[in-house]
């Protein structure tokens, strides 16, 4: 296990060229209780943070131009009554700089970085509304959407962020907060990534537990394989995500958005619990 922790596979050239420049590595990833930030290439890997003892780490989000991850890090043997979403920052070699927590009721079902500005909306498994954490400050203030959100994630353009609540994906403007679109039907929506330059987005069914593309001008959703936590590269040519995970753990892997092509396995079978690629 210890040297799945460790040995990241080269990743193809054409993930290598997409990368934005950006602060620190690329990739981050969960293990257990522990965050891995790597390069693209696996030539360089980094143990960022490491969680308390029984505790386990999910919902990994860099973000965009890097120095900094947020992630929930909870009880890991029982539904916890609170969780804290955590805030590493971290420099150019990716080694920490800091950390902030806040406290969230329940688990944290959902976290987003704003393209531009540094905040990150977050969702909860309470009864709340969907929150926005200003990172610098660590304060926090609901968003006025009409609906208990589980997931959320920004459009490129910075004025509109799609949802999930209801059994629908939503999109709305920050000007008209009130007013969603209902955009297409999905249950059981275990992650949500929009496209950082198409109109489009990958969503998880989690009870089926399928990856599906949604095209977000007509609403159609088109399944593309088995696993969950996908989340675009820069170019939205390709995806990262988890395999299926077995007894014994999953992998890492990308895929081709169109299909084509083979896959690229990064690193050895580990229990990996998230991974985020930076906008």
């Amino acid at each position: 296990m210890r040297k799945a922790l460790f040995s990241l596979a080269l990743v193809v050239s054409t993930a290598t060229a997409a990368q934005a420049a950006g602060v620190g590595p690329p990739i981050a990833y969960s293990i257990g209780r522990e965050v891995y930030l790597s390069t693209a290439d696996g030539s360089s890997i980094r143990l960022l943070y490491t969680g308390a003892n029984r505790t386990s780490i999910f919902g990994v989000q860099l973000k965009p131009g890097g120095g900094e991850v947020a992630f929930e890090e909870t009880a890991c043997c029982s539904m916890p009554s609170s969780s804290q979403l955590k805030v590493v920052r971290f420099d150019a070699n990716g080694t920490r700089l800091g950390t902030a927590a806040v406290t969230v009721c329940g688990r944290v079902s959902g976290t987003a970085y704003h393209p531009t500005d540094g905040s990150l909306l977050y969702a909860s498994t309470c009864n709340q509304p969907l929150m926005r954490l200003d990172t610098a400050t660590m304060a926090t203030s609901p968003v006025g959407v009409p609906h208990r959100v589980s997931k959320a994630s920004w459009l490129p353009n910075g004025t509109e962020f799609i949802y999930a609540a209801a059994a629908k994906i939503w999109r709305v403007a920050t000007a008209n907060l009130g007013s969603p679109s209902a955009v297409a039907s999905a249950d059981c929506v275990q992650s949500l990534d929009a496209g950082n330059s198409t109109d489009r987005a990958l969503w998880t069914d989690g009870c089926a537990g399928t990856l599906n593309l949604l095209n977000l001008s007509t609403g159609q959703s088109s399944a593309l394989r088995q696993g969950s936590n996908a989340s675009f590269l820069p170019d939205d040519a390709e995806y990262a995500y988890l395999s299926p995970q077995a007894r014994s753990g999953g992998y890492l892997l990308i895929s081709k958005t169109d299909g084509s092509g083979t896959q690229t396995r990064i690193g050895s079978q580990a229990k990996y619990t998230a991974v985020d690629w930076r906008k």
